[in-house]
């Protein structure tokens, strides 16, 4: 009877454990950022024309009304990723599925593209290069790490 006790009480701590490692610190849902959107700029205000002067009035506000040409930026330059990054990628032990859901399994536990892997460093499974056969991870800072599978 005792044995049968510590046996059942063996069990339970050990999946409480388990449960704190694999389920509750891996979310199933990767954080979306919160997009802001700028609101357009108020439209100038335009007096209104006379009849007689409405039609050249009509074609000299469409030309003052274009929009101005969108300023172009460069792209920006890649990041370097930090070495604690880089040393996570190349110690994961992956399996990977590759179909129209790509999937990459790193511990026994599945991830698509977008997913977090590590909550603590933040990175990203960004998805499989099949031409090149490598995997394709981002940290918080846009930093990339690309790893052969």
């Amino acid at each position: 009877m005792m044995i049968g006790l510590v046996g059942v009480l063996v069990l339970v701590v050990t999946g409480y454990f388990w449960y704190e490692q694999f389920v509750a610190s891996h979310p199933k849902e990767p954080p979306h950022p919160a997009t802001v959107s700028k609101p357009p700029p108020p439209a100038p205000a335009t007096p209104v024309p006379a009849p007689a002067e409405a039609g050249a009035a009509a074609e000299a506000n469409q030309a003052a009304q274009l929009p101005p040409a969108p300023k172009k930026h460069p792209p920006p330059a890649a990041l370097d990723p930090s070495l604690q990054f880089r040393t996570f990628v190349d110690h994961l032990k992956v399996a990977v599925r590759i179909g129209p859901p790509t999937r990459l399994i790193v511990n026994d536990l599945s991830y698509r593209p977008g997913d977090v892997i590590d909550p603590k460093l933040g990175v990203v499974f960004v998805g499989v290069d099949t031409e090149t056969n490598e995997l394709i991870f981002q940290d918080p800072t846009g930093a990339v790490v690309r790893r052969l599978f």
